[in-house]
């Protein structure tokens, strides 16, 4: 009895493997500045029996020199880590998928942030930027007022147009932009406050 040869199919295409997931980023943590052991960022108290340190931060105004307890995260572990696991969940993770769960309040910073708050860091970032901008057209607005009214009293009107007062950190901070058109810094003479508003 012959047996028929049986007939292989011809092989199909093996599926597009994944690319591997990056090297697990580093953990967040701190090291206390007494014993220079490293603990958890949950951990915030030093738990050892001759230290009992707790983490403790450079504040603003104390001196660089200051020992204090330092903190580390691997942000660039992490972003490369929310990357890849990106490409592996096609669609997630564009911009306006992040601001639609904003105004939904399904935005949650585990899932949709790189690193710890990187939405709290952009919305700062574009209040800072957009602050900024109304800083250099209040100062360029002021210093055409200032040029055409040198002549004679001051007829700027007390508040701006639509009838709202400015705070005075507002105003304070215009004055200082337009005093520093007049009095270029002494450590650069050449520099201008449109410099950095390009």
């Amino acid at each position: 009895m012959a047996t028929a040869p049986i007939s292989i199919p011809a092989a199909a295409r093996a599926p597009a493997r994944p690319p591997c997931a990056p090297a697990t980023p580093g953990s967040w943590n701190w090291r206390c500045h007494r014993c220079r052991r490293h603990w958890p960022l949950t951990i915030t108290k030093c738990l050892t029996d001759d230290c009992g340190h707790v983490r403790c931060s450079l504040r603003e105004g104390q001196p660089e020199h200051r020992r204090y307890c330092k903190v580390r995260f691997d942000i660039e572990g992490w972003r490369a880590h929310f990357n890849w696991r990106h490409r592996q969940e096609p669609g997630v993770g564009t911009e306006e998928d992040a601001l639609a769960k904003m105004r939904d309040g399904t935005y949650r910073c585990e899932v949709d942030c790189a690193y710890p708050s990187q939405c709290y860091a952009d919305r700062m970032e574009e209040r800072l930027a957009a602050r900024l901008s109304r800083l250099a057209l209040d100062s360029s607005s002021h210093s055409s007022a200032d040029d055409a009214s040198a002549d004679g009293p001051s007829s700027r009107p007390s508040s701006p147009a639509g009838g709202k007062q400015k705070s005075s950190s507002t105003t304070a901070a215009v004055r200082r932009v337009r005093e520093h058109v007049n009095r270029p810094s002494p450590l650069n003479p050449a520099w201008t406050p449109e410099d950095i508003f390009l």
